[in-house]
């Protein structure tokens, strides 16, 4: 199992962990997905890897500087 199957497996106890299902399906549905949420929701941690593995492909991650 690859470290990123394990953390989806078994997610951190975070708000989004809960949505994962339906990002998966929305990005392979229709190649992209929004997702809104508060901070400490978990997006970073967990929304990147779930779209990875519903693409196979890689996932970047950018973040403004401030």
């Amino acid at each position: 199992m690859t470290p990123l199957q394990r953390l989806l497996a078994h997610p951190p106890d975070l708000p989004v962990a809960a949505g994962l299902g339906e990002v998966a399906d929305a990005v392979r549905a229709r190649g992209v997905v929004v997702v809104q949420a508060p901070p400490g929701s978990g997006k970073t941690t967990l929304v990147p890897p779930a779209v990875a593995m519903a693409t196979g492909g890689r996932v970047v991650v950018t973040q403004p500087r401030r």
